[in-house]
């Protein structure tokens, strides 16, 4: 499956083998999804101002940060840090997440 963006505020993944759309995820915010997704066990973290938490199969919201990561119109791209076991997201101040799986 291939996860990534969809228009302005829509997160899509889609099947590889068919080339079927398997769901579409529409932030409720509509901020632009600009950067590439990171997968982590299972679950899609996305940016567009706030970190999404979505499940890989299904694309239903398993979490959302509670802070903006906007800077001036831009969100960085969720990494991951295997050494501390973190997500990372840059924005208006580094924030750190704990995966959640």
């Amino acid at each position: 499956m291939l996860a990534m963006p969809f228009g302005d505020g829509c997160f899509s993944a889609w099947d590889t083998e068919t080339g079927k759309m398997r769901w579409n995820f529409d932030s409720p915010n509509q901020f632009t999804f600009a950067n590439k997704p990171l997968l982590v066990n299972n679950v899609l973290y996305a940016a567009n101002q706030y970190m999404w938490a979505l499940d890989f199969d299904t694309g239903k919201i398993l979490a959302i940060s509670e802070k903006n990561s906007d800077t001036q119109g831009e969100t960085g791209t969720p990494q991951y840090d295997a050494a501390s076991n973190q997500i990372i997201l840059w924005g208006r101040e580094l924030q750190f997440y704990k995966p959640l799986k």
